[in-house]
């Protein structure tokens, strides 16, 4: 289960990213129907380490690249 919360007047994700650089470059990326970038990352699971979310989710989306 992510961790997320709902209120009255909004809803709260629970995410984590990470920041690669190389080169000099940093690694963003957005869904093509979206105008804004964001840093790397996905939510986070009910008691997850949020370390090893980031490290998982990474993972997860280097893998879809290769």
């Amino acid at each position: 289960m992510d961790v997320v919360f709902h209120t009255e007047i909004a809803i709260f994700n629970y995410r984590v990213a990470g920041i690669w650089i190389k080169n000099g470059h940093i690694l963003l990326h957005r869904d093509v129907n979206e105008e804004n970038w964001s840093l790397p990352g996905g939510r986070v699971k009910m008691a997850e380490d949020s370390t090893l979310s980031k490290h998982i989710h990474n993972l997860y989306t280097a893998d879809e690249k290769a």
